[in-house]
């Protein structure tokens, strides 16, 4: 993803693109396929911004992820 490999392309929208992440993820009508990049997204975000992320809602993002543990894909 752009927040992995090109982190200072993107520093500047660290809690924007945290949040757009967020809201992809409140939706069903995506499918496990996009979840996952979502996920995988997620994961560069913590890579390289983990400490500038809004904690306030690390919750949230945790109780949305366990809703895709039951999704066969997303186990990875």
């Amino acid at each position: 993803t752009i927040c992995e490999h090109h982190p200072s392309a993107v520093e500047d929208e660290i809690t924007r693109i945290w949040r757009v992440y967020l809201n992809l993820l409140d939706s069903n009508k995506y499918s496990v396929t996009v979840i996952k990049s979502v996920l995988e997204g997620i994961g560069g975000l913590f890579k390289h911004f983990g400490m500038e992320l809004p904690t306030r809602e690390l919750s949230i993002f945790y109780n949305k992820l366990v809703t895709y543990l039951d999704l066969g894909r997303c186990e990875e």
